[in-house]
């Protein structure tokens, strides 16, 4: 008896969950938490393009200030010029 009842409220619940995902998806909802990771993702990844441009920038910044500076021929060029 206990069983069928248990076997039953699992269908039932089976059901309800199914009507709730059909609903979310039939109107647009989507689960926050994987909303969150898809953000902190996003911004960990632009994070790194930031870190990467401003290295680029230094980089051009100190070619630039050597170029323009006295062309002394004993000075060294700036490292990470490649």
């Amino acid at each position: 008896l206990i069983d069928d009842h248990l076997s039953k409220l699992s269908e039932e619940l089976s059901s309800v969950e199914t009507q709730v995902q059909d609903y979310k998806q039939s109107q647009g909802l989507t689960d926050i938490a994987s909303q969150a990771d898809v953000y902190n993702t996003q911004s960990a990844s632009v994070g790194q393009m930031k870190v990467e441009a401003e290295t680029q920038y230094s980089i051009v910044s100190s070619l630039n200030n050597y170029v323009q500076g006295k062309r002394d021929h004993d000075q060294l060029i700036p490292a990470n010029s490649g």
